[in-house]
């Protein structure tokens, strides 16, 4: 029999409520719709129906769809399709479930929307969590697996997988995700992707960074690609690749030439230095090979493979265009019918040349 007004009752079980203000109540084992519950206590039952308004409760072991629930202490069942404002979820199953002023403590977290509040020890997975800190939310102390998370600030969290957008990361881990224009301090990173990203302390290892500006930090066994590295330990088997590296230590590590995309033909062959510092020609009649984009300070070096396959093919050299390249001893080394090794050096922009390997086969 439904309640149709103000019912200050002690104990409710096994009843329909319809459309009743209920307050200061235990209410059990019944279905709830179409009321305002404040202050009471609602245990194992049946919560339907966007008219349910429920404040400053506490519910327990219920499922609950559709509804307003504000500053209310949730704990076990099932929330879905329910907006919640304020108040505490404590180790219950969310889904499709939009929160705003939340705490959530404990329990699974998906397919949510997700604005402001405190989201603590809680696994998150398959959720849009975006702008603000998390769209206003601070997350610590949990696990955010197949996540978009844009924005915000992530402390003493594991993620992984999922992809993190301009978010403050502090602490915690990050694993096998993908991070773009994101700022980290102090986080363990492995696995994944890193592009774009600010990275100050913390340790990275076994990932691929790219475009990135790395300070203060420790990387290893991590293949480092572009970008700038400051101050930085780097060790144990990484790899650099076309990065800028000013001060830090370097052990054990291997730099690779990027080897560019070889070229062919006849002629004139533009060879950029920022694409790499490994050339390589196949001709076939006389071409002209140009450097670009030397660098005019600091020391840099290159190399061209020039293949000429059984004919001798005479090369014009250039730098911008320029003749400005100076050859060992003042003379241009003549081509052979095999495979010609040319080696470069920049000096303050200064271009020299030399022949490191005539005719090999």
């Amino acid at each position: 029999m439904p309640f149709l007004g103000k019912a200050p009752v002690r104990a409710v079980t096994d009843l329909k409520i319809d459309g009743a203000t209920v307050e200061n109540a235990t209410i059990a084992n019944s279905t709830i719709s179409a009321g305002t519950i404040v202050s009471s206590t609602i245990d194992t039952a049946t919560l339907s129906n966007t008219s349910v308004s429920l404040e400053n409760g506490t519910i327990t072991d219920c499922d609950i769809s559709g509804g307003t629930i504000n500053a209310t202490a949730i704990s076990a069942g099932s929330i879905s399709g329910t907006d919640i404002e304020g108040g505490t979820v404590n180790a219950t199953a969310v889904t499709s479930t939009s929160f705003n002023g939340i705490t959530i403590s404990g329990g699974t977290i998906s397919t949510a929307s997700i604005t402001s509040g405190t989201i603590a020890d809680a696994a998150i997975s398959n959720t849009s969590i975006e702008t603000g800190t998390i769209n206003a939310t601070s997350i610590s102390a949990g696990s955010i697996s197949g996540t978009d998370i844009e924005g915000g600030t992530i402390n003493a969290t594991a993620i992984s997988a999922g992809s993190i957008s301009g978010a403050d990361i502090e602490s915690g881990t990050v694993n096998a995700a993908a991070i773009t224009s994101t700022s980290f301090t102090g986080i363990d990173i492995s696995g994944g992707t890193i592009s774009t990203a600010s990275i100050t302390s913390g340790t990275i290892a076994d990932a691929s960074i790219s475009n990135t500006t790395i300070s203060t930090g420790s990387i290893t066994s991590t293949d480092i690609e572009a970008g700038t590295i400051n101050a930085t330990s780097i060790s144990s088997g990484s790899v650099i690749t076309n990065a800028d590296i000013t001060g830090g230590t370097i052990t054990h590590s291997k730099f690779i030439e990027k080897k560019v995309a070889a070229t062919s033909g006849t002629g004139t062959k533009a060879y950029n230095l920022n694409d790499g510092s490994s050339f390589e020609h196949t001709a076939s009649g006389a071409f002209t090979a140009n450097f670009t984009n030397v660098p005019g300070t600091h020391t840099t070096s290159w190399t061209l493979e020039v293949v000429n396959g059984g004919t001798a093919h005479t090369i014009t050299w250039q730098v911008a265009g320029a003749d400005a390249l100076n050859w060992s001893e003042g003379v241009v080394p003549p081509p052979s019918t095999g495979t010609d090794i040319y080696s470069f050096i920049s000096v303050e922009g200064t271009v020299y040349g030399s022949l490191a390997i005539r005719n090999g086969s």
